[in-house]
C-alpha cells in the first residue's frame, strides 16, 4: 500500500486563507457595484415620476393660465416613488427672483414651480439626497443626488443655440 504523506500541513492552511480573503475581496466590491446600480435605479423611478408631473403641470398651466399649487389638482399618472418623501410644490411668479403683480402680460396665479423628492439615507443605503424639478426641468443646482446617477438631460431651450446653426 502506497501512503502520500503531506510533507508541508501548514501550506493547504495558508493556500486556503488566501482564496477566502480573495473571494470576500472580489464579492464585496461586486456587492457595492450591485447597490449602487440598484439606487440608480430607484433614482430613475423618481426622474420619472417627476417627469410626469412636469407634463402635468404644464397640461394644467395650458388649461388654467397658472400652475398647480399642489400634486392633487394634478393628473398624474404614476404613483410616488416608494422610497422618496414627496415635498410640497413651491409655486409663486418667480422661484429665484422678485415677484411681480399680476397685470396683462402677467397672468394671476402662480407662473413657476418646483417639486423635491427626498431619499432618506441609512446604513444601508447611500446617503440621503434630493432630487428637484421645476417648470424648467431638472434643477441640478437644487439638487443634491450625486451626478453620476442623473440621467443625462438636455435642454431643448439651448438644443438651437450652438454655434454654426442658423438662427
Amino acid at each position: 500500500m502506497i501512503r502520500v504523506v503531506n510533507s508541508r500541513p501548514g501550506l493547504l492552511a495558508v493556500t486556503l486563507c488566501v482564496a477566502v480573503v480573495s473571494a470576500s475581496l472580489v464579492g464585496s466590491s461586486m456587492l457595492s457595484h450591485w447597490r449602487y446600480q440598484g439606487e440608480c435605479r430607484i433614482a430613475a423611478a423618481a426622474f420619472e415620476y417627476l417627469e410626469d408631473v412636469r407634463a402635468a403641470q404644464q397640461l394644467y398651466f395650458i388649461q388654467n393660465g397658472k400652475y398647480a399649487t399642489s400634486i392633487g389638482e394634478l393628473d398624474v399618472r404614476m404613483p410616488p416613488p416608494v422610497r422618496f418623501s414627496v415635498a410640497m410644490v413651491e409655486a409663486g411668479a418667480e422661484l429665484t427672483g422678485p415677484t411681480q403683480p399680476a397685470g396683462p402680460t402677467q397672468p394671476a396665479g402662480p407662473t413657476h414651480w418646483a417639486l423635491t423628492l427626498i431619499r432618506a439615507g441609512s446604513p444601508l443605503r447611500p446617503p440621503s439626497y434630493a432630487v428637484t424639478y421645476s417648470d424648467r426641468g431638472y434643477e441640478p443646482a437644487r439638487s443634491t443626488i450625486d451626478p453620476a446617477m442623473a440621467p443625462n438631460t438636455v435642454d431643448l431651450r439651448l438644443a438651437g443655440s450652438r454655434s454654426g446653426d442658423p438662427k
